[in-house]
Protein backbone atom coordinates (compact mmCIF):
# COMPACT_ATOMS: atom_id res chain seq x y z
CA UNK A 1 0.00 0.00 0.00
CA UNK A 2 1.47 3.58 -0.89
CA UNK A 3 2.09 6.13 1.81
CA UNK A 4 -1.09 8.57 0.01
CA UNK A 5 -3.09 5.20 0.80
CA UNK A 6 -1.96 4.47 3.91
CA UNK A 7 -2.65 8.27 4.93
CA UNK A 8 -6.21 8.33 3.79
CA UNK A 9 -6.88 5.08 5.77
CA UNK A 10 -5.80 6.92 8.51
CA UNK A 11 -7.97 9.86 8.13
CA UNK A 12 -11.02 7.51 7.49
CA UNK A 13 -10.65 5.82 10.18
CA UNK A 14 -10.49 8.54 12.65
CA UNK A 15 -13.20 10.76 10.98
CA UNK A 16 -15.04 10.77 8.13
CA UNK A 17 -17.34 13.08 6.17
CA UNK A 18 -20.44 9.79 5.79
CA UNK A 19 -20.34 9.82 9.79
CA UNK A 20 -18.20 6.66 10.21
CA UNK A 21 -15.01 7.62 11.51
CA UNK A 22 -14.28 6.75 15.32
CA UNK A 23 -14.17 10.37 16.65
CA UNK A 24 -17.59 11.48 15.66
CA UNK A 25 -18.36 11.39 19.17
CA UNK A 26 -16.64 12.62 22.30
CA UNK A 27 -13.10 12.03 21.24
CA UNK A 28 -10.88 14.30 19.41
CA UNK A 29 -6.93 14.52 18.40
CA UNK A 30 -4.35 16.79 20.36
CA UNK A 31 -3.10 19.41 17.97
CA UNK A 32 0.40 18.01 17.40
CA UNK A 33 -0.60 14.14 16.34
CA UNK A 34 0.66 13.63 12.79
CA UNK A 35 -1.18 10.93 10.65
CA UNK A 36 1.11 11.31 7.83
CA UNK A 37 4.33 10.65 9.82
CA UNK A 38 2.31 6.98 11.23
CA UNK A 39 1.24 6.33 7.85
CA UNK A 40 4.66 6.27 6.83
CA UNK A 41 6.94 4.65 9.64
CA UNK A 42 3.98 2.00 10.55
CA UNK A 43 2.70 -0.14 7.76
CA UNK A 44 -0.82 -1.10 9.09
CA UNK A 45 -4.03 -2.84 7.15
CA UNK A 46 -7.26 -0.52 7.66
CA UNK A 47 -8.45 -2.76 10.41
CA UNK A 48 -5.36 -2.58 12.36
CA UNK A 49 -5.56 1.48 11.94
CA UNK A 50 -9.10 0.84 12.98
CA UNK A 51 -7.98 -1.04 16.43
CA UNK A 52 -5.45 1.29 17.04
CA UNK A 53 -7.65 4.59 16.80
CA UNK A 54 -10.20 3.01 18.95
CA UNK A 55 -7.54 2.16 21.73
CA UNK A 56 -6.42 5.54 21.37
CA UNK A 57 -10.06 6.76 22.42
CA UNK A 58 -10.35 3.85 25.17
CA UNK A 59 -7.08 5.31 26.54
CA UNK A 60 -7.97 9.21 26.49
CA UNK A 61 -11.35 8.36 27.67
CA UNK A 62 -9.96 5.90 30.90
CA UNK A 63 -7.76 9.30 32.03
CA UNK A 64 -11.13 11.23 31.47
CA UNK A 65 -9.55 13.59 28.72
CA UNK A 66 -11.72 13.93 25.46
CA UNK A 67 -8.07 14.27 23.30
CA UNK A 68 -5.96 11.04 22.11
CA UNK A 69 -2.40 11.72 22.18
CA UNK A 70 0.71 10.76 20.04
CA UNK A 71 1.22 8.23 23.10
CA UNK A 72 -1.96 6.79 22.77
CA UNK A 73 -2.01 6.04 19.03
CA UNK A 74 1.99 4.72 19.12
CA UNK A 75 1.21 2.38 22.04
CA UNK A 76 -1.84 1.19 20.35
CA UNK A 77 0.27 0.93 17.26
CA UNK A 78 3.08 -1.31 19.52
CA UNK A 79 -0.17 -3.70 20.57
CA UNK A 80 -1.30 -4.24 17.09
CA UNK A 81 2.09 -5.14 15.45
CA UNK A 82 2.70 -7.80 18.83
CA UNK A 83 -0.69 -9.35 17.48
CA UNK A 84 0.76 -9.74 13.66
CA UNK A 85 4.23 -11.39 15.03
CA UNK A 86 6.43 -8.34 14.68
CA UNK A 87 8.10 -6.62 17.22
CA UNK A 88 9.96 -4.01 15.67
Amino acid sequence: MTWSRLRTCWKRSIISTRGYGILNGGCSLVKDVNLEQLAEDYELTGGAITNVVRYGALRALQREDPLIAQADLLRGISKERFKEGKTA
